[in-house]
């Protein structure tokens, strides 16, 4: 519903946190595209015009923590920072009968066991493990079967890379999402859903944590907004 409601308006721009994990993912993708410590860095330093608010003494730190893990290095990617695009049909009643694009740039997609694995780097402190796969399932199942999509490719599993957890003592950073492809086709269900409610002038929103992060900030906004669009 943010989206909608703010087509057209100036960006926001992302803060502090989420741009400080632009520049680890700036060096991580270079780390795997060259296998070079020195090469990431340079390119994490390269980026940092582009995300100004970013630290980038976490961000080198974060990206330490990353490259000395064994299970980062010599890795095999089939993609890295990849645009990807996902169709989807609408739902049968969508009033337009257009189908829906969905478009993003998935982190990696890495082959372990002969298994092709989408892996994605997560450097928010907010929430706990458990939370953040909860948070981003949704996101991973567009990238699932975006890359199909795009790539052509098979994916088998889909896991989190959540790098706070290399600062504690025995911390796992690798959060295995659980999905499926069965189980990414209902989470995508019910976004097919959504958008025909959208379609039909129905406005999904409700107060509520969400808006602590859209540039909207609030209900009253949402309704009167809505107003000029649904």
């Amino acid at each position: 519903m943010s989206s909608v409601l703010t087509q057209g308006m100036m960006e926001d721009e992302a803060g502090e946190a989420a741009q400080t994990g632009n520049l680890v993912h700036s060096a991580a993708a270079e780390y795997h595209r060259t296998g070079n410590i020195e090469e990431a860095l340079k390119a994490l330093d390269a980026d940092r015009a582009k995300f100004p608010d970013g630290d980038p003494k976490k961000a080198i730190k974060i990206f330490t923590n990353y490259s000395a893990d064994p299970r980062n290095q010599g890795v095999t990617c089939l993609a890295v920072e990849k645009h990807v695009e996902l169709v989807l049909a609408p739902a049968p009643d969508d009033p337009s009968g257009l189908p829906i694009h969905i478009e993003g740039t998935l982190d990696q997609v890495r082959v372990r066991n002969e298994k092709n694995i989408l892996a994605d780097i997560k450097t928010g402190y907010r929430l706990n493990a458990q939370e953040t796969v909860a948070e981003y399932l949704v996101q991973q199942a567009c990238y699932w079967l975006a890359a199909e999509q795009t790539l052509g490719i098979t994916i088998h599993e889909a896991e989190l890379i959540h790098t706070p957890a290399y600062e504690k003592n025995r911390g796992n950073p690798f959060l295995p999402t659980k999905l499926t492809k069965n189980s990414v086709l209902v989470l995508l269900s019910g976004v097919v859903s959504l958008v025909s409610l959208i379609r039909k002038g129905h406005p999904i929103f409700r107060p509520g944590d969400p808006c602590d992060y859209c540039p909207l900030k609030n209900y009253d906004n949402c309704y009167h907004f809505a107003r000029g669009i649904l």
